[in-house]
């Protein structure tokens, strides 16, 4: 639907509660939103908006055109002011974890002679394909493909294209796929890198789901449980809600330790990825259940995350008890240029 701007008389903004089912669907156009909403992280998060009387606007409030297809409106922080300037709590999050997970690999590959460039280049390629893989999934699996082939008829394409999200199986996939091009540029083997990337991907994981509560999504399921909190009222009604957010950051940061320790001896390849990816998927298809958003696609009864778990633990077991019983060859390099060379002696 779209909502006429009513231009000809002071506006102040009103936020209307659309149900998450069917936020996707609802266009708005906005010709007159005071300045201070923007500032306040509100548009980035409504639902609808619409202009109604109120006090005049100050001459500081220029009216802003503008059209809204995103989620309902949060209380959280999905926006903090820096120097003046609006930035996103979750990209903030991720970046953090970006940068926790790159340290954390450079460490475990020095510990196999790797040099930090090759940690930097395969990343880079990893976070790169991982990008675009999580947010090819949200629009194959949580916007449609349907939906898209509509929009597409009616010269609504950007429209839906320009809706943010990032499943992580998607994510996931193009993340493995970006580690092996990452490999291949550096003249590393792929399956001892992969073990390596193993617990880097489980802590950026969980820096990750904690920037999912700061934007108010992913959200649990209604309960009184005594740690149990309201993310907004605009959210299951201001009801307390279960923060699987943490709790899934917690797993991962568990997992995250448990795979160091036992990376901290020689171990046969590529065990180490079989068993973040068993235990990942056994814990995200359980933790699924306690999930309230409704923003989720759903393949044959199940959630798409609960759905790409069953073959994400597949290939943990082939990787743990089937390739590393054969032996594979737990020399990363495959050429010498990625191996970390001793300083020369002073002459």
């Amino acid at each position: 639907m779209t909502l006429p701007a009513l231009t000809n008389r002071p506006a102040r903004p009103i936020i209307l509660c659309v149900p998450p089912k069917d936020v996707f669907r609802v266009r708005v156009d906005v010709l007159s939103i005071p300045a201070a909403f923007f500032a306040s992280g509100g548009p980035a998060r409504a639902g609808v908006v619409r202009s109604a009387p109120g006090p005049p606007p100050s001459s500081a409030s220029p009216p802003v055109a503008a059209r809204l297809v995103r989620r309902p409106p949060s209380d959280m922080y999905p926006y903090i002011t820096v120097f003046g300037l609006r930035v996103g709590t979750y990209g903030l999050w991720m970046l953090a974890g970006l940068f926790a997970a790159f340290f954390l690999l450079v460490r475990l590959f020095r510990r196999r002679e790797i040099c930090w460039e090759c940690a930097l280049v395969v990343l880079c390629c990893a976070f790169g394909l991982a990008l675009l893989g999580g947010y090819v999934f949200y629009l194959l699996f949580s916007v449609g493909l349907p939906a898209i082939v509509e929009a597409a008829r009616q010269g609504r394409l950007l429209d839906v294209l320009a809706q943010g999200g990032i499943v992580f199986y998607g994510g996931l996939l193009g993340g493995i796929l970006g580690a092996w091009l990452g490999c291949r540029i550096v003249g590393l083997r792929f399956l001892p890198v992969l073990d390596l990337c193993a617990p880097p991907l489980a802590l950026g994981h969980a820096f990750g789901r904690v920037g999912c509560l700061f934007a108010g999504c992913c959200y649990g399921m209604p309960c009184d449980l005594p740690f149990c909190f309201p993310l907004s009222p605009y959210i299951a009604g201001g009801a307390r809600l279960l923060p699987v957010q943490l709790i899934e950051a917690a797993c991962d940061l568990i997992l995250c330790a448990a795979l160091l320790r036992y990376l901290r001896k020689e171990r046969p390849v590529p065990r180490a990825a079989g068993i973040f990816l068993m235990s990942y998927a056994v814990y995200r298809f359980i933790l699924e259940f306690f999930r309230g958003d409704e923003i989720r696609g759903h393949i044959r009864g199940l959630t798409t995350s609960q759905f790409w778990s069953l073959p994400a633990f597949a290939a943990g077991v082939l990787l743990c008890f089937v390739l590393a019983r054969r032996g594979v060859n737990a020399d990363p390099f495959r050429t010498p240029e990625g191996r970390i060379r001793p300083r020369e002696a002073d002459e």
